[in-house]
């Protein structure tokens, strides 16, 4: 397993655990032709956002999961970092992917806001 700052050729694969994602976990929350015309494109504009850090997860060369990472988009907290997302591909939940990916941005988030001298850009 390795964990890895998002490329542009990779935003394709990160977009497709979000949208497989989307489409298992809000089943009969959010219409299903949403759901439907979920693609991967859809979260293409965000993931090349210079406004967030986004990672991939892969194993085995396979991507499982992908989480992004921003200063506080509350304005109220400045110098506060935050999760904006994690996901996982439903195929690999319970198994440990998601955790490790947490734990991974944790560490960033830490080393971005806590001791920002040692942060690196994107």
């Amino acid at each position: 397993m390795e964990i890895l700052p998002l490329t542009k050729d990779l935003i394709a694969d990160a977009g497709a655990i979000y949208a497989c994602s989307w489409q298992t976990v809000y089943k009969g929350i959010i219409p299903q032709a949403y759901l439907d015309n979920l693609s991967a494109s859809k979260w293409t504009a965000f993931l090349q956002s210079a406004q967030q850090n986004s990672y991939l997860l892969l194993d085995k060369g396979r991507c499982i999961a992908t989480a992004s990472i921003s200063p506080a988009r509350d304005e109220l907290k400045p110098g506060w970092g935050e999760i904006i997302s994690l996901y996982v591909l439903p195929a690999y939940w319970g198994q440990g992917y998601g955790s490790a990916l947490f734990s991974y941005i944790v560490a960033q988030l830490k080393q971005l806001f806590l001791y920002p001298q040692y942060a690196h850009s994107r």
